[in-house]
């Protein structure tokens, strides 16, 4: 298993890594020390998703601001 350094990763990437940990859990292929390493990769690779929806949330509410001319309800 590749560790996770600091280096972001596209939202397309982490959720890749997610499921590749998932798959990993789910099939007993780890010991307790590669299951605690899993978690623990799994928990970086998770804020770094919510991170890219916030983005993303925020920079679609900014151009819904921005443009007038649509009556678009602001995401919740």
């Amino acid at each position: 298993m590749i560790k996770n350094k600091s280096k972001k990763h596209s939202f397309e990437e982490s959720m890749l890594k997610l499921e590749s940990i998932l798959h990993d859990i789910e099939n007993n292929k780890l010991t307790l020390n590669q299951l605690v390493d899993s978690f623990e990769q799994g928990s970086k690779l998770s804020k770094e998703c919510i991170e890219h929806l916030k983005n993303a949330k925020l920079k679609i509410n900014k151009l819904i601001e921005s443009n007038d001319e649509f009556q678009i309800k602001e995401l919740k």
